[in-house]
């Protein structure tokens, strides 16, 4: 048959209604032949007569003609249906067509596609908003509204109140749950899956972080020690979504995800579950708690609404022990974040690693390797750099052994987390004298170091704390001891280079830092400086570290050390013999009023500060009340109420004249043992009172038998002083017996010396070094020590004198401003620069010049020796750079401290003396 085309179409349905508007025979076309209308030509419309017999295909398009039109859905969505009550002829069509399974598919197609074409035509537009982007605080009136256009247009889909389809037959409800699922599955095929997702989980957890912070009451909480606070959900809307079809496995997972964030984030991080630095506990059963009671109740009747079933049947089926894990793990994992700071802060931080603890204990090796990876992360980004002290990464790695401990008492954890700072203190070269000196450093009542030859920045406190309490325990002899019932095998999950240990405390995992006879020889030089220094009689501290070290280390490597402090015991019995009318000045005795106040400077000082001086002599209550007592505060300095302090008739002005008081005490240390810097000096000065009480003390030595030969050091004197002046008194501990020589030396005439008069005036360093016959550079350095501790000043250019009282100083600037005025106008000397003279800070600085140089020329021919070293073995180098000169002299040479400017001169000296040369910026070597 020829196709017609498009005008033909037109043609036709100009004559013909389209097919969906032709009203179905036999409506609109008489029966042919029938006889039950006589009076009318063909018979007309027949009646329907039940029983009379009717042809199927007339019967099934007369049914679908009655249904349809009753079932198509009306124009438009906001009017509201009214479905009237059908006859019995739609009645009857209706179950004729619902009854058999071919029909009743038919329908169910028909009726999906008028569906389809109503919500193109009227819902859709309805649904626009879903089309474009959603702002955050738009998702609830766009799922609302979303919510409300769906309920309409399903009450006309289903023919919500129709009694056609209120029939409790079997047949119509399967064409009604068919209906259902073609009308749900409508919906979610038009709005996009994934943005509804996240907007129904966003409402969700909205919702639930509001009604967390409403009414509830954290103090409350915190009191009664259990986590009482609530929160809600709109049950209502999730019904509402349930019933529009967004519910089901599209809405539980929304919920499941809106959970997962409001434990990972509002519901632990609030004050109920915050760590407890108080108490020192864990949180994990407060948090479990509120889980059980107050959380899982609400989760589980959302999940009955959504998933449209009873309470009690979704609560079999929602694992609450598995919900109580997911809020470990959260918590877990918050703290995880931020271990770092956690160790730090040990132990007021236990409370936090108990919640770690909980959390590792529910988790898998998987929980473990997060907790190593992140913590590790952590301490190689805040703590192993170039910025960190050695001191302080000590004092880290002393915490981790104490909480990763507490963790895994087994050691595991330990063992994988602490490798990476155990090879960075490897790498420090201060690392083993840091250990050792903070094995003999002292620790008062308060826990505090005390005050006294040592260098806090260079003593980790932490490792003195573990050594004061520190027990002896049995060595470790690395052997298997198979009559040892308590012997544990290797945990399963250890690494390779894991290694039980017996004495499984801090101190063994420090002498486990270093190869112990590295160890061995940091402690010896340690302990011969600190042996050299001490003034306790009873060496108490002394022998408990070596009992200790025997205990742990090799005891043929510690004969070194038995030694010395052999040394120093017999000179306690030397010193007795040598001086037996002495009765030494006790320098720790408790200080009195006056000799507080005279430490106050005239422009105040802090309490802090103050008590800094005196901490090892007077506890800080006391000292308090004492400085109440001899001194005004103003804001936060304290200021002596008497700015000079009156001097007694009996107090000498100077102790220059009381040799006869001078106390005497020698150590007599064996030079094979003891650490090589105690070298035979060459000094040639005199130490006023001091030769005659080193005679004495020779010949009580020479008397005590043996056949040691006695030499002086007197390179490493020391003394302790106690310098009276006009208007303070000064304590010093430690000081070289050569600095005290340059100082005596302003003293050092009596009554009837012509030099009398130069006192006051001052002396030179020239002159200095004529009275004491010592180098120069030496003298120029203990000349800016005295200078530093406001004991010499500068009367004049390049002359020194005691300053007596501190306003000496001040009086001779001002005479000296007196003395060369500047002029204003230019016309004066100077052009407005100050001379040497008339600035002492210059002057200062001057000297510190000349100190640094001489310091710089005894170092160059040791500087010299090293770049040829270097040029040798590395062929040419810059100066500058990484890879420079300067920096390799700074990795490799102890104790290097100055810049390429001071490099530049040694190489320019070694080019004039021919033994290297330059080729543009490389240096060699001829």
């Amino acid at each position: 048959m020829p196709r017609m085309n498009g005008r033909g179409d037109e043609s036709i349905l100009s004559v013909f209604p389209p097919r969906a508007h032709t009203v179905p025979t036999p409506d609109g076309t008489p029966t042919i032949g029938s006889l039950s209308s006589p009076a009318r030509p063909f018979g007309g419309f027949a009646a329907v007569d039940e029983q009379q017999p009717v042809d199927g295909v007339v019967k099934f398009t007369r049914a679908w003609s009655v249904v349809t039109r009753h079932l198509s859905p009306p124009a438009g969505l906001h009017r509201t249906a009214k479905f009237r009550s059908p006859s019995n002829e739609i009645k009857s069509a209706f179950h004729y067509l619902v009854s058999d399974d071919s029909s009743r598919s038919d329908l169910t197609t028909w009726y999906r596609s008028e569906i389809n074409t109503h919500f193109q035509r009227d819902v859709a537009q309805e649904l626009r908003a879903w089309k474009e982007p959603i702002l955050l605080g738009d998702i609830h009136n766009v799922l609302l509204n979303t919510v409300m256009v769906l309920e309409k247009a399903q009450a006309i889909y289903l023919r919500v109140n129709d009694p056609l389809l209120e029939s409790q037959d079997l047949f119509h409800d399967d064409f009604l749950q068919s209906l259902k699922r073609a009308v749900h599955a409508l919906f979610l095929h038009y709005l996009p899956y994934t943005r509804l997702e996240i907007a129904l989980a966003y409402l969700t957890l909205d919702t639930l972080k509001s009604s967390l912070h409403s009414e509830n009451d954290p103090e409350f909480c915190l009191q009664s020690g259990w986590c009482h606070c609530t929160v809600a959900l709109d049950i209502e809307l999730l019904k509402r979504v349930q019933q529009v079809g967004l519910g089901g496995d599209l809405a539980e997972r929304a919920l499941a995800l809106a959970v997962h964030d409001f434990l990972a984030g509002p519901a632990i991080q609030r004050r109920c579950f915050a760590v407890e630095w108080i108490a020192r506990g864990t949180v994990a059963g407060r948090l479990k708690g509120w889980i059980r009671e107050c959380f899982f109740p609400i989760i589980a009747e959302a999940m009955s609404v959504l998933d449209g079933e009873l309470s009690h049947s979704i609560a079999d089926k929602l694992d609450i022990e598995q919900m109580i894990t997911m809020a470990m793990t959260c918590l877990g994992r918050s703290r995880v974040a931020a271990i770092y700071d956690y160790v730090r802060t040990w132990p007021d931080s236990q409370g936090a690693l108990l919640d770690i603890k909980e959390y590792l204990s529910e988790g898998s090796i998987a929980v473990k390797a997060h907790l190593c990876s992140s913590f590790s992360e952590q301490v190689r980004r805040r703590l192993l750099h170039a910025g960190a002290s050695t001191t302080e990464i000590l004092g880290v790695y002393i915490s981790v052994i104490s909480s990763l401990k507490l963790l895994d008492p087994r050691g595991v954890l330990l063992e994988k987390v602490a490798f990476p700072i155990r090879a960075y203190l490897r790498s420090r070269d201060d690392t083993a004298n840091i250990i050792a000196r903070s094995f003999l450093a002292r620790i008062d009542s308060s826990g505090q170091i005390v005050a006294d030859q040592h260098d806090d920045q260079a003593i980790c406190i932490d490792i003195t704390r573990e050594m004061a309490s520190c027990a002896l325990d049995a060595q470790e002899t690395g052997t298997l001891n198979w009559a040892d019932m308590d012997w544990t095998p290797d945990p399963i999950d250890a690494g390779p280079e894991f290694k039980s240990s017996k004495t499984d405390d801090v101190v063994a995992h420090i002498f486990g830092l270093f190869d112990h006879d590295d160890l061995i020889k940091s402690v010896t030089i340690a302990f011969g400086n600190h042996l050299r220094g001490t003034v306790d009689p009873e060496l108490i501290m002394e022998t408990k570290l070596i009992e200790l070290l025997k205990s742990r280390l090799d005891v043929s490597k510690l004969q070194a050390i038995e030694v010395m402090l052999k040394d120093v015991r017999e000179s306690i019995v030397l010193n007795r013999r040598a001086n037996p009318q002495q009765h030494r000045t006790n320098f720790l005795a408790e200080p009195d009023a006056k000799e507080i106040a005279a430490a106050l400077p005239a422009d105040g000082i802090t309490l802090h500060e103050l008590y800094g001086r005196f901490k090892s002599r007077m506890s800080l209550p006391k000292f308090t009340a004492v400085v109440k007592l001899t001194a005004h505060k103003r804001g936060d300095l304290y200021y002596s109420k008497r700015n000079r302090l009156p001097l007694s008739e009996e107090e000498p002005q100077s102790s220059s004249h009381a040799h006869e008081e001078i106390q005497f005490d020698a150590k007599v240390v064996s030079g094979y043992f003891w650490p090589q810097e105690l070298e035979k000096s060459q000094a040639n000065w005199s130490l006023p009172g001091i030769q005659a009480r080193k005679e004495t003390y020779a010949e009580v030595f020479a008397n005590s038998g043996g056949q040691q030969k006695l030499e002086w050091a007197a390179e490493h004197d020391t003394m302790d002083l106690e310098l009276e002046l006009e208007d303070r008194t000064v304590h010093l501990r430690g000081v070289l017996a050569w600095r005290w020589a340059v100082l005596d030396a302003f003293n050092d005439q009596g009554p009837e010396d012509a030099d009398a008069s130069k006192s006051s005036a001052g002396f030179s360093a020239a002159e200095i070094a004529e009275r004491t016959a010592m180098p120069e550079d030496m003298i120029f350095s203990a000349i800016a020590f005295w200078v530093s501790k406001d004991i010499l000043y500068q009367r004049r250019p390049g002359h020194y004198a005691i300053l007596e009282r501190r306003d000496l100083d001040v009086e001779q600037q001002q005479r000296q401003q007196q003395r060369h005025p500047r002029d204003d106008d230019g016309d004066g000397d100077g052009d407005g620069i100050p001379a040497a003279g008339d600035d002492p800070m210059l002057e200062e600085s001057l000297l510190q010049i000349n100190l640094d140089d001489a310091a710089f020329r005894r170092a160059a021919p040791m500087i010299e020796v090293f770049i040829q070293n270097m040029l040798k073995a590395g062929g040419g180098r810059s100066v500058a750079g990484p890879t420079g000169i300067t920096m390799m002299l700074t990795m490799m040479m102890p104790g290097f401290s100055y810049g390429d400017d001071e490099v530049m001169r040694v190489l320019e000296g070694m080019r004039a003396g021919g033994a290297a040369t330059v080729e543009g910026e490389l240096w060699r070597i001829v």
